[in-house]
């Protein structure tokens, strides 16, 4: 992906590691080999595309967003895996940017709290999404927007914005080692 991106286009200016993947349990409830899939999926995915393009993003000073969760923020319960390879992303990206700014490399996390997409939006198959309340009912989603202080769930556009953001070196471009909660305010709760 990178080399054909290095070939077509002559070289990276930014890469988003948008990954994650979680089945909601109490950490009592998981084994080994769910601590793996979640490593490889939300952790190892993100270190792989990282070093594969480091080399040619530090030739153009470029931008790597990862998206973590703000579950790395704040714990929640029956993530706890999922929340320590989101939490283990925001620290690694910071080094990154330590590492990687004298070749005007930013390095930047965005952390989302719950986002939905809207009804008429296309979700894949394999998405969390693909049956809207196999996760949360209408109603959670309610409690959940009335717990927090703007009142409303997040959108993907919103995450989009943040991303376009912290990639942008013309709007961003003195930001770096930095993690965006964008939330609705979910990570300043409690």
């Amino acid at each position: 992906m990178v080399g054909k991106a290095v070939s077509e286009y002559g070289g990276v200016d930014v890469l988003v590691n948008n990954v994650g993947w979680d089945d909601l349990m109490f950490f009592s409830q998981t084994t080994p080999e769910f601590w793996n899939k979640i490593i490889q999926i939300n952790f190892v995915g993100m270190l792989n595309c990282t070093y594969t393009v480091l080399e040619h993003i530090a030739k153009t000073g470029g931008a790597i967003v990862s998206i973590s969760s703000d579950a790395s923020r704040q714990g929640e319960p029956r993530e706890a895996v999922y929340g320590g390879m989101k939490a283990g992303i925001n620290s690694f990206m910071k080094t990154i940017a330590k590492e990687n700014g004298r070749y005007g490399v930013r390095c930047n996390v965005v952390c989302p709290g719950v986002t939905v997409p809207y009804e008429d939006e296309e979700v894949s198959g394999g998405s969390m999404w693909a049956d809207r309340n196999a996760m949360f009912t209408e109603d959670q989603f309610g409690k959940i927007a009335a717990s927090l202080p703007l009142k409303k769930l997040g959108r993907p556009s919103d995450l989009a914005n943040a991303v376009l953001f912290m990639s942008s070196n013309a709007v961003a471009g003195h930001v770096t080692g930095q993690v965006l909660s964008v939330s609705g305010g979910y990570s300043m709760i409690g």
